[in-house]
């Protein structure tokens, strides 16, 4: 008689391209199945799902359940703002491509830190393109880093980030209030990184290339920097476009790829992370850790609806639901 030398051992889930392991447990701890296998490349589309600046981002798709066929684009816009006589300037930023960016022309930097007029809203430089090909579109992700553009000895002054729902209007005040996150650095050895977040679902649905998106919104206030300081930013938007039939783009779109698990992963993450980071391998390492953590929270949310038989089939019937845990 051939001995079972596997019995009563969990087995591990290992996916064939990656070194990243999870471990499907019963619910007494020691029992195994093999349920999700979650790969580098899951890994991978969930940071570039939720964060625009990382390389996988370019041509990232929406995994929902529209399956209207639409192409990826990635638009970068670069631009540069300079300090006023006092040293200040505030510029705002909002989910918008023909209108996503704009400097205030009156402000008091003294103490309420004061916009009393905002400048007109200029569109992503390659607006025009957009609006050529695109019928509609829907923004996946956005966000905008801001840097001094002075040499290091030059730098002085404060950073304000401030994330709010609502659009920046004439006369408010960025010193107090009820913002969703406010966040200052000083403007040395700084490079902020600012993420958006969508407010709810309709982020996912298309519109007119100019329509404002259902994301959180930016304004970013400078104070003590010496007077004419420039600044330069990048705003990145990732968007889908759907095309006109008699578009030469209209060859290569194709419906997305549905994936729930990545979905919930990826709303795990923005609803977990901060918008403002410092510098980037802060706001890097925040991503990774949360779309890890997001993909092991979709396993196990997704664990009973898929392959119950089998589970049923292998699993101790004294055993609690399995559990997916990650295993480094």
């Amino acid at each position: 008689m051939t001995k079972n030398k596997n019995k009563n051992k969990g087995s591990k889930l290992v996916s064939e391209k990656t070194n990243y392991r999870y471990q499907a447990l019963a619910g007494n701890g020691k029992s195994g199945i093999t349920k999700q296998c979650v790969s580098r490349g899951e890994h991978a589309t969930v940071c570039a799902l939720t964060d625009p600046f990382c390389p996988e981002a370019k041509g990232i798709r929406l995994p929902d359940s529209d399956t209207a066929p639409a192409v990826p684009y990635q638009s970068r816009t670069f631009g540069q703002f300079n300090t006023v006589g006092d040293g200040s300037q505030a510029i705002s930023f909002k989910a918008n491509l023909g209108a996503s960016f704009r400097t205030a022309t009156g402000l008091d930097a003294s103490s309420n830190l004061e916009v009393t007029t905002w400048g007109t809203w200029g569109a992503v430089s390659d607006h025009a393109t957009i609006v050529n090909f695109a019928k509609q579109v829907r923004i996946v992700n956005w966000g905008v880093r801001i840097w001094s553009m002075a040499a290091p000895t030059d730098q002085g002054g404060s950073i304000r980030v401030i994330t709010s729902a609502e659009e920046a209007v004439n006369g408010q005040t960025f010193s107090g209030g009820l913002f969703e996150e406010v966040e200052t650095y000083p403007v040395y050895d700084t490079m902020v990184h600012w993420v958006s977040k969508p407010m709810g679902n309709e982020y996912k649905e298309y519109a007119s290339p100019g329509h404002t998106a259902d994301y959180n919104q930016l304004t970013v206030f400078i104070v003590g920097a010496a007077a004419s300081s420039a600044f330069g930013y990048e705003i990145v938007y990732n968007i889908e476009a759907v095309v006109a039939i008699d578009n030469t783009l209209a060859a290569v779109a194709v419906p997305g790829a549905e994936n729930p698990r990545l979905i919930h992963a990826a709303d795990h993450t923005n609803k977990k992370r901060k918008h403002a980071h410092r510098q980037y391998p802060s706001l890097m390492d925040t991503v990774k850790g949360l779309a890890r953590e997001g993909l092991v929270s979709a396993a196990n949310y997704f664990l009973p609806m898929v392959g119950g038989a089998v589970a049923n089939a292998i699993m101790p019937r004294r055993s609690q639901p399995a559990q997916i845990q990650w295993v480094d």
